[in-house]
């Protein structure tokens, strides 16, 4: 992994979360990567660095790895499945035994999952589902076995693993959903006529010029609407183009921002398109700050965070009219927006650092008697 900055993407910002409220309460966290990018100041005193061999070169960093390891000794280690890859140091069916060799005093280790597209890998064409059948399979056994806990974001991707993973020991699989990135008291007063999108512009998975084609058919029905789309990523060419082509007006595309709370403040409606998603923290983000989000129903957390016609729009993926019309309707009707928009702000209470630190809490002292 690179630097743990709550900039670069939704991972990193929740795996910061976690740090701040752990140290928060008396608990001393270390990160240990290797460099891919610039430092994250608030995190350079307690980020240790792996070497960076020539590539190929993985007794090097295996050492590096154990090294750490034997300076910290640490009580917990929290293995996160998006960023750190310390499995594919310790590679094959070795692996596991060669792994706990790395970590002195054998503490409980976590793995912390933070996406789960089970189902949509499985509705892939038949080829495909068969690979990721087999390759899938081992992969999540292999990280499972690994593992004193292994954490998901949702009670719905736990059964996911369930029926993925016939014998898989249940009981090592818990779920503990994201926290809030921000504490408001309120829902901010001076909200625009503008709808939101936050996220990286990877369009295979963002789904950002579904986004494009639907602003298009909606944009010139309501002049008086603007869609700003806040990040940076591979694809954002391509979709500056896409949006000439489709005749979009009134949209900008803002680039990267390291305070998208400025955005939520002042947007009405949070519009994701995603393929699939692990948790979409920019809803319940956007929610804290009273927009109303829209999302496909492409991944199985989103009922987690949005209360059908409630707290939002759930639409079926990827009916693009559907969504536009939902849209539209939304955008015409005050009345109906004020309401979710007070929906939302609580609903996303539940979400709040304290209760989501504890759970992790909770965990950290029932894994605390564990023995390998």
């Amino acid at each position: 992994m690179g630097t743990l900055n709550p900039s670069c993407g939704g991972v990193e910002r929740t795996m910061c979360n976690l740090i701040y409220e752990l140290q928060d309460r008396g608990h001393e966290c270390t990160v240990v990567s290797w460099y891919r990018n610039a430092p994250y100041a608030p995190f350079s005193a307690i980020q240790k660095i792996l070497p960076t061999p020539p590539a190929g070169a993985r007794e090097q960093r295996q050492q590096g790895f154990r090294q750490v390891m034997a300076e910290l000794a640490p009580d917990v280690i929290i293995h996160d499945g998006e960023l750190l890859g310390a499995w594919a140091l310790f590679p094959g069916m070795a692996g596991k035994k060669r792994l706990l060799e790395a970590f002195p005093g054998k503490p409980p280790v976590i793995v912390d999952m933070h996406h789960s597209d089970i189902r949509g890998r499985l509705r892939a064409p038949f080829l495909k589902r068969m690979y990721y059948g087999l390759t899938w399979r081992r992969n999540f056994y292999l990280r499972i076995a690994h593992a004193d806990a292994f954490v998901v974001l949702s009670d719905s991707f736990r059964k996911d693993f369930y029926a993925f993973l016939p014998g898989v020991r249940r009981e090592k699989i818990t779920a503990i959903p994201n926290m809030n990135s921000f504490e408001n008291e309120s829902i901010p007063a001076a909200k625009e006529k503008e709808v939101l999108f936050v996220g990286r512009l990877d369009n295979p998975v963002k789904g950002v010029d579904r986004l494009l084609k639907i602003w298009s058919a909606v944009c010139r029905r309501e002049p008086g609407w603007f869609l700003r789309i806040v990040g940076d990523g591979p694809d954002r060419e391509f979709l500056s183009g896409l949006a000439e082509e489709c005749a979009c007006v009134n949209y900008s595309f803002e680039g990267a921002s390291d305070h998208p709370e400025e955005y939520y403040r002042r947007a009405s409606i949070l519009c994701m398109t995603s393929t699939f998603e692990g948790f979409g923290m920019v809803l319940i983000e956007g929610m804290q700050h009273g927009c109303v989000p829209m999302a496909f129903e492409s991944f199985t957390a989103v009922r987690d965070i949005i209360d059908p016609d409630r707290t939002g729009f759930l639409v079926p993926p990827f009916d693009l009219d559907q969504y536009a019309a939902r849209l539209l309707d939304l955008m015409r009707d005050s009345g109906k927006r004020e309401a979710m928009s007070a929906a939302c702000f609580r609903s996303s209470r539940k979400f709040s650092k304290s209760r989501i630190t504890g759970l992790w809490e909770d965990l950290f002292s029932t894994l605390a008697g564990t023995s390998r």
